[in-house]
């Protein structure tokens, strides 16, 4: 215990605070032998605001999957292996969901957006059976999985890292980081948890056969990696940490390491040629990037998304930042993250040298940031990489803890190892307790507008036209909170102009209307049209709403006078934008815009309102949408 004491002392001036104060206040706990579940009690702790959270955005989708009370939500239905599976490959045009206006006009038709994530399921299945009307108890199950998480990632560091100190330091960092917080306390995100669950259980499982020599272990971790996979696909990132350990850590140095990987390696490779062969995966989208069907847009955006992301586990803001960023604003994060990361790998070099848990904590992180960037850069996507990072701040504080303020470099290393105390122990665990305030916003915008949305009996048999909203996404989530609380919802609706710019309506006409967009549709997230520079912000949730637009369309281009025929209104390109996307459609309906049949609403200060047809000739501009979150 002195060795410990004396590892930790930081040699502050009398008197004088500093950062290391609250690690040496902490030096003596760090080292208990309950620390595993005292840190485990912790992260759960910490995220138990999740318990009031309810069901939000993707939760409701997933209700209706799994129970009969909604019945304006049938199709919804779908057993749990494919709760995750919104479109299925060869489904878009057969299951109407364009039709009845689920997605919007302007999706693709080989989108896809499918993921196999049994694991997952179950256990909402699970929730479902045992307690459908229990939104608390659900959650508790995912804090629960989440303290699970960090027991078994503490027992992991205690078997990896250089000293117990570092080991109990690394824990608790894990089990308070932020980005944890997502995954923890919304339902829809519990399969993150799950994956990294299981992937510290395959890594105990392969430490536990190659140092210890159980052979059992050899058994469990090819069976807790499957689990893994199936839980989310992001659990490939436990294959870095086994590529990490045969480099770094494994006993044989031989090449017989290498040949212990073999029945993991035949797990992932079984797993991913099934999942491809079912029809998973995302094609079409403007979000997710499958690698294996367009693998130089996926290192285009490994570039762009990669130093953002390791931003984001070491310093602050926090990844999700970027996506209220205009491009511009992008730019100047993106290049401050470099310096971030460029501080790293100078700080890490003495400790790369001197301790081989270094080099595999770095090269298990750095692997595991490849699977994150095929989407939009987000702190909730890091759970594999954060094990790793935890394990190299540990190891910053500790030995800059030691640091004698005698040089540049010296006092250099305190300062770093300060701003990673104030971070990771004081900024975090606060990231972590608001996790579920985060969620709730965008949820509290879409139910907000959903009880806007015209819920008269008449509703149900009219199409609901959406002349402007924010986002296409944004209405969806709307229409699905009203059908949740029991609204009358119309079965069919048509999103006209979508987007946060002003909308130019012009009734040519009893039967058609001609929509432009200032910037035109689908504008790339970050992006502002030239011809407003006057609404340009540098940051703002505008640019949010452009990422949720792209979300249902990748950059395939359109062509001036392409249509898109609907049972009831055929749709028509007319004028493009200069990178091919629509800048003015023209909306031919069945009827005329006054039958009953159809019903009318846009967008106004917060929510829809009933939108007043136009007389033939006429014309209106209506102000770009935004919402408040």
């Amino acid at each position: 215990m002195d060795q410990n004491r004396s590892e930790t002392a930081a040699h502050n001036k009398p008197g004088a605070f500093s950062p290391f104060r609250i690690f040496d206040w902490l030096a003596t706990w760090l080292v208990n032998r309950r620390l595993p579940l005292m840190v485990a009690t912790i992260g759960m702790v910490l995220t138990l605001p999740g318990l009031w959270l309810g069901w939000q955005t993707d939760d409701h989708l997933h209700r209706a999957s799994f129970t009969d009370e909604f019945p304006v939500m049938a199709d919804a239905r779908r057993p749990f292996w494919d709760m995750f599976a919104f479109v299925k490959e060869g489904t878009l045009e057969s299951s109407g969901v364009i039709e009845r206006g689920e997605l919007p006009w302007w999706t693709p038709p080989n989108f896809k957006i499918a993921f196999f994530r049994p694991v997952a399921g179950i256990t909402h299945w699970i929730d479902y059976k045992l307690w459908p009307h229990s939104p608390w108890i659900m959650h508790a199950q995912s804090i629960a999985w989440y303290g699970l998480t960090v027991f078994l990632a503490a027992i992991l560091f205690r078997r990896l890292s250089v000293s117990p100190i570092v080991a109990g330091l690394a824990a608790l960092v894990y089990a308070m980081c932020d980005g944890n917080g997502l995954p923890a306390v919304w339902l829809a995100n519990r399969n993150a948890t799950l994956a990294a669950c299981f992937g510290v259980c395959t890594l105990l499982a392969y430490d536990w056969w190659r140092r210890s020599g159980v052979k059992l272990g050899a058994f469990l971790a090819p069976i807790a990696l499957l689990a893994a996979v199936l839980g989310n696909e992001g659990a490939v990132a436990a294959g870095a940490y086994l590529v990490a350990y045969a480099l770094f850590i494994d006993p044989d140095r031989t090449w017989r390491r290498f040949a212990a990987l073999v029945p993991c390696a035949v797990v992932g490779v079984a797993w991913w040629l099934m999942y491809r062969a079912l029809g998973y995966g995302a094609v079409g989208s403007g979000v997710y990037i499958d690698p294996a069907n367009n693998f130089l847009e996926f290192a285009w955006a490994f570039v762009q998304r990669a130093p953002v992301l390791i931003c984001g586990l070491f310093a602050v803001p926090p990844s999700d930042a970027h996506i209220m960023m205009s491009v511009e604003a992008y730019r100047i994060f993106w290049i401050a993250s470099l310096g971030v990361v460029a501080i790293g790998v100078l700080q890490m070099l003495p400790q790369l040298r001197a301790h081989k848990t270094m080099r595999f904590a770095l090269m298990g992180t750095l692997l595991s940031i490849v699977p994150p960037t095929a989407t939009f850069a987000s702190d909730r996507l890091l759970m594999f990489a954060g094990i790793g990072a935890a394990m190299i701040v540990a190891q910053l504080i500790v030995s800059s803890s030691q640091a004698i303020a005698t040089t540049p470099r010296m006092r250099f290393s305190r300062f770093v190892g300060a701003c990673l105390i104030v971070i990771h122990l004081i900024i975090a665990p606060l990231g972590l307790v608001t996790a579920a305030h985060n969620v709730r916003k965008f949820g509290n915008a879409s139910e907000h507008a959903g009880l806007t949305l015209p819920h008269d009996d008449k509703i149900v048999n009219q199409r609901l036209m959406v002349v402007s909203s924010p986002s296409g996404f944004l209405f969806s989530f709307a229409k699905i909170f009203a059908a949740t609380q029991h609204r009358p919802v119309a079965l069919k609706t048509l999103s006209l102009g979508s987007g946060v710019y002003d909308v130019r309506v012009e009734r040519i006409d009893d039967r058609t209307l001609l929509v432009s967009q200032e910037g035109g549709w689908l504008m790339l997230p970050g992006q502002w049209p030239k011809n407003d520079p006057s609404q340009f912000t540098w940051v703002g949730t505008q640019y949010l709403f452009q990422t949720f637009d792209v979300l249902f369309r990748d950059g395939q281009p359109f062509t001036v006078g392409q249509r898109i025929k609907l049972s009831d209104c055929t749709l028509e390109i007319a004028k493009l934008t200069e990178d091919a996307r629509p800048a003015t459609v023209r909306f031919e309906f069945a009827k005329p815009l006054e039958d009953d049949s159809y019903r009318w609403v846009y967008w106004k200060d917060n929510g829809y309102a009933e939108f007043e047809l136009l007389k033939v000739g006429e014309s209106v501009t209506l102000p770009a949408p935004r919402p408040t979150l």
